[in-house]
């Protein structure tokens, strides 16, 4: 596997005991591997502008869909920690169910399950995996939060607290969500948030019938609640297309969209959630993932730890089409976000950049544990492309 690290490329070994275990990948094919990567990589949708992308693209290198291998290396150059280098040229077949295991757990790290456990004295730990649950994760969920209301005690007076998204392919926002209302409390958290932002649902016919099918779709799931949500919006849209309009508002947290015309400042409920939090952040985190750090990072007791993040637009919620004349498929986003806080291309880097091969559970314990100790001093930036 090629895993990116700051700002160099490394390889990390099936065999731990290949000598090209943690090497540098320095060239391959002869060219220098950021222009490598920037050339090839391009035909898989690559974009180098996002910091978290390099955390996550250049992972393609050693690994290819079959009959697909025309943009791979042929031979990479490697520079060892005594500084040798050695090229090797690069034997392509096919994945066994070990190294699919290995490549999966290289790129993503465990997946930890949905649910509140404590592997070190003091320092418990949610598995955050999954914001698209089916039936299972959803009970999955339901049993999270009743486990946080009923240990919160415990909580409040915890070493830390790890909230870990890595594996986390965005979804839902609600989850976080309510997450963030059971740890912090509800009106603390929807007071520092000030005005959620508004959602504009264009309320074209194929829209309204693919929200109809998306609704449809969580019923056969098992989740009903997020169905009957989808069945108001979708309802708020029809009425809004019988009346000529082309948009629906509505507030990102289900509401009619609020009064936009008073800008006073709310005031802030205290909380009394003050222990350390850290959350584990994939290069890869987009979407409701980036949902959930907007509303985890409104309080000062939470650290980030892991990649910088990838970015979002304001348009979300893309239904896909097959042209109708010839190959290709169109992408439509059928909601826009106004008045949202973070902008659009905005990342998020983390206060603790987890340089690690190894993303392991383990490994980011370690690191916390450092961290706690006083050994890490850091600052979170937001930036943007």
């Amino acid at each position: 596997m090629a895993l990116w690290r700051d700002d160099a490329l490394y390889a990390r070994t099936f065999d731990p005991a290949d000598p090209a275990n943690g090497a540098q990948i320095v060239s391959c094919d002869g060219v220098p591997i950021r222009e490598f990567l920037l050339d090839r990589l391009e035909l898989y949708n690559f974009r180098p502008a996002e910091a978290g992308q390099w955390w996550t693209r250049p992972s393609q290198l050693f690994y290819a869909h079959a009959g697909v291998t025309r943009a791979q290396p042929r031979s990479c150059t490697f520079l060892y920690a005594d500084s040798f280098e050695e090229t090797r040229s690069l034997d392509w077949r096919a994945l066994s169910r070990q190294e699919h295991t290995f490549r999966r757990d290289a790129m993503y790290g465990e997946a930890e399950p949905i649910a509140l456990s404590e592997p070190r004295e003091g320092i418990f730990f949610i598995g955050l995996q999954d914001f698209q649950p089916d039936a299972d994760a959803i009970a999955d969920y339901e049993t999270l939060f009743e486990d946080v209301a009923a240990r919160r005690k415990e909580l409040l007076s915890a070493k830390a607290l790890v909230l870990d998204l890595r594996n986390n392919q965005g979804g839902s926002s609600r989850w976080s969500e309510r997450l963030a209302q059971l740890l912090w409390g509800e009106s603390s958290l929807e007071a520092r948030r000030h005005v959620s932002p508004e959602v504009h649902w264009r309320n074209s016919r194929e829209n309204i019938l693919h929200m109809e099918r998306v609704a449809a779709r969580l019923r056969q799931e098992g989740d009903a609640q997020l169905a009957s949500w989808v069945d108001r919006v979708t309802a708020g849209m029809r009425a809004s297309s019988k009346r000529k309009k082309p948009l629906f508002a509505q507030s990102a947290i289900g509401a009619p969209a609020p009064d936009r015309t008073s800008n006073s400042a709310i005031g802030d409920p205290a909380t009394d959630f003050a222990a350390p939090v850290y959350v584990i952040t994939p290069g890869y985190c987009a979407s409701a993932c980036l949902d959930a750090l907007d509303l985890f990072t409104l309080y000062e007791n939470v650290r980030l730890i892991g990649a910088p993040t990838s970015a979002d637009s304001t348009y979300m919620d893309a239904r896909v089409s097959d042209l109708s004349h010839g190959p290709g498929r169109v992408v439509i986003p059928i909601k826009v976000y106004v008045g949202r806080q973070r902008l659009w291309g905005e990342i998020y880097e983390p206060d603790i950049v987890m340089r690690d091969l190894d993303w392991s559970t383990q490994s980011f314990l370690n690191r916390i544990e450092r961290d706690l100790s006083g050994a890490e001093e850091t600052t979170r930036v937001v930036s943007g492309r």
